[in-house]
Order: C-alpha cells, then structure tokens, then sequence
C-alpha cells in the first residue's frame, strides 16, 4: 500500500513537473511581483544561511535523539544528494531566471546554475527521515519544505520546473536510504 502512495505521488510530481515546463516564466513573473519587505528579509535569511547545511545538522541532531541508527544512513544520503545535486548542476547547465527573463530580478546573487536547486533537494531528502521519526509532525515539516521550494522561485534563482525536480529526486534518494534495512 505505502509503495503505490509513493509511486503514485511520483508520478505526481512528474505530471507537475511537464506541466512546470510550459508555465515557468510565468510563475517567476507571479512570485516576482509578490514581493514585500517581510518576506524578502525572511527568504534572505534563509538563503544566507544556506539552509541545506542547517539541514543537514539539524535533522541529524532530531535523528540522533530519538533513532541513533538513522543518522549514519542520513548522513550518506545527504552525501549522495549534494554529490547529485553538484553533478546534475554542471550537467544541465541551466541560467537562472534573473539572467534570462526580462523584468525577473534577484535578491540574492548565486554564481552556479540553477538546475536543481540545493536549498530544495537537501531538504526533501531529509523529509523522509523527519517523517519517520517524528510523524505528528508530518504538516509541519512538508511546509517547510513548501516554504523553501517557493521561496527559490521568489527569490529569482530557480524556476518552478527547478523546484519540482529537486523534490522529485530528493524524495527519491530520501526514500532509497530511510527505508534500506542495513
């Protein structure tokens, strides 16, 4: 049962994902022109922090106080992520929005490419493992994640279609580790 739920929300995320490609520019543009004070100096924080290396730390603390086991097979899978995330960077090569689409600016400067986005496939790597261990908190935890994919596109460094993807595959690989019996 739990494996068609999974697959079943993969292929979710993948029909979101074609439809992401044809509507791209046009949710950077919605999300540009949202913009306030508040939530700018929130999304800046949390981008010059680097969240994915928060992330990383904080879920491998949550992990160690209540399942010690977890935390090496966390810690691998957030080797493979980064490790994927950095090969697909130089890979696809995609330019990020602010530098292509005419009236898109950026609040924060990056000088790698935006396909995936870090901030986001950290993140939903480690969702399954905070799922896991800490269920009742299931809500909370899938917004984070929802927060930090928006607020790549919000900031002008990632596409939608960059986002989706990202969750797709540190789902994936999130999965892949969480569930492995060694």
């Amino acid at each position: 049962m739990k494996i068609k739920f999974i697959k079943r929300g993969y292929f979710t995320l993948f029909l979101i994902f074609i439809i992401a490609l044809f509507i791209d520019k046009n949710i950077s543009y919605i999300l540009n022109s949202l913009r306030f004070g508040a939530l700018n100096n929130l999304f800046i924080f949390l981008d010059k922090i680097s969240v994915w290396i928060i992330t990383i730390i904080f879920v491998s603390l949550l992990l160690f106080l209540r399942n010690r086991k977890l935390v090496p097979k966390y810690l691998l899978s957030s080797l493979i992520t980064v490790i994927v995330k950095v090969v697909l960077k130089y890979i696809v090569a995609r330019t990020r929005p602010y530098l292509v689409l005419e009236g898109i600016t950026n609040l924060v400067d990056k000088n790698s490419y935006s396909f995936p986005s870090g901030h986001t496939i950290v993140y939903f790597a480690s969702l399954p493992f905070l799922i896991k261990e800490y269920p009742k908190s299931k809500n909370l935890w899938i917004l984070i994640g929802v927060l930090i994919g928006i607020s790549r596109i919000y900031l002008g460094v990632h596409y939608f279609s960059d986002v989706i993807v990202s969750v797709l595959i540190g789902l994936f690989i999130g999965n892949m580790f969480v569930n492995k019996k060694r």
